[in-house]
């Protein structure tokens, strides 16, 4: 089996949260330094992350990434310059480079004749799922999406050997090794190039699936081993301290709402930017019903219980519910914070029931919409046109209990268009 990403602190400057309040502190006065009690520096080193001040730098760490994959290590080394960043994804500029650098394992140099035996390699979720979908529908498990990749690695270990065999230098043997295989990365950064990547890489729009296990490995070794404060800087790029500052991604989650992209739109993009998204989704379904484009696949319809009520259009849309609803827990739990408000959750405080933020459409095409405000009073009751519920707690134990039902009398219907049927002499007698 493949071996998971993880991540261990190797060094770090002494007591950062005290260098840093000792550097403000000498920075503002020149009095002699003494050290508050520990609450007092930690608002201090709160505010420091807040900001995004220079002092930050001068803090660093050294982590040791194992069982990082060729693809993940292509983006990693993009953060090479640190803080000094543009405003798109991937691009910074101004050169610092003593603000991230990266020590890593070389191919020129390490054997991979035994990667693919030794599960020296990523396996991406998405495979995982495919394979878990592809039995589900009755494939065997000796084939199918799971089954060709891990022959995919094989055929490349093998491709590799023979190379070798033939006299082929390691260094360029290594060309057929595939994205997916891993290596050790030994990555040095200061606290303001943490920040920065931890909050851009750490965004909705992002690939977190790549990123992750070392975002979550790097911040709970600095928890771990340091302070627990550390588990705070994990934050979407759109959050500075506890303010909302405005979605730097705005093209990315108008692609979504209207279907353009099959990811889900963010949740705080949805909540904190409601009226541009809704104005993005009513432009395009007017769209849709003049000129038979494709509909909105999100559109708002009202709200529930405080929260914004989205209907999913188009096929498949169990498939794009479940996958909006396990996105907004996967990044309420990295981020610590609520979802669609942003607001941090306190570890301690049972969480808030909420209702889905989604309703599920049935999969025959979207009718012409209704007015928004006649729509959003629909909403109200329960239940909106076109066979759209919405799935309160109470209302989907009820739904599934009348699913159980319609399926219980379509088996014995069913069964009973199954057995032979008399001829019509029988009927006559």
């Amino acid at each position: 089996m493949p071996k998971k990403t993880s991540v261990n602190l190797v060094s770090h400057t002494l007591e950062p949260i005290k260098t840093l309040f000792a550097i403000w502190h000498y920075s503002r006065t020149d009095e002699p330094l003494s050290f508050p009690p520990e609450d007092e520096q930690l608002e201090l080193f709160r505010k420091i992350m807040a900001a995004g001040i220079p002092v930050a730098e001068n803090v660093s760490f050294t982590f040791a990434l194992h069982h990082v994959s060729i693809s993940l290590r292509e983006q990693l080394v993009r953060h090479r310059v640190g803080v000094k960043v543009g405003d798109r994804v991937g691009i910074d500029h101004a050169p610092n480079l003593a603000d991230s650098t990266f020590w890593a394992q070389s191919m020129r140099i390490l054997d991979m004749g035994t990667f693919a035996e030794e599960g020296r390699y990523a396996l991406p979720d998405s495979v995982v799922k495919a394979q878990i979908e592809w039995e589900r529908q009755g494939g065997a498990r000796v084939s199918g999406p799971q089954v060709d990749y891990e022959k995919a690695m094989r055929y490349a270990e093998n491709s590799y050997e023979a190379l070798k065999s033939h006299g082929v230098p390691l260094e360029d043997a290594r060309n057929v090794i595939p994205l997916a295989a891993t290596s050790t990365i030994v990555w040095t950064l200061n606290l303001a190039s943490l920040l920065h990547i931890v909050g851009k890489r750490g965004c909705w729009i992002l690939q977190l699936g790549l990123w992750e296990p070392v975002i979550r490995g790097m911040v709970e070794a600095l928890a771990e081993e340091i302070h627990p404060v550390f588990r705070e800087i994990i934050s979407p790029p759109c959050i500075s301290g506890d303010c909302f500052n405005g979605c730097k991604f705005k093209l990315d989650n108008e692609r979504r709402v209207v279907g353009e992209d099959e990811i889900p739109p963010c949740s705080l993009y949805l909540k904190q930017h409601g009226d541009e998204a809704r104005g993005v989704a009513d432009a395009q379904n007017v769209l849709a019903n003049v000129n038979d484009a494709k509909p909105s696949a999100y559109s708002c319809v009202g709200k529930s219980a405080g929260t914004e009520v989205w209907e999913v259009f188009g096929l498949g849309n169990d498939r794009k519910a479940s996958r909006f609803a396990k996105m907004r827990e996967d990044y309420s739990n990295l981020w610590g914070r609520d979802p669609f408000s942003g607001e941090r959750i306190d570890p301690d405080e049972e969480p808030e029931v909420r209702m889905p933020a989604v309703v599920v459409r049935t999969s025959r095409p979207a009718p012409p919409l209704k007015p928004l405000g006649e729509r959003a009073k629909e909403a109200g009751s329960g239940v909106l046109s076109g066979d759209v519920i919405e799935m309160n707690p109470d209302v989907e134990l009820e739904l599934s209990k009348q699913a159980q039902l319609n399926r219980d009398l379509t088996g014995e219907f069913d069964e009973k268009m199954q057995r032979p049927q008399p001829d019509k002499g029988e009927l006559q007698n």
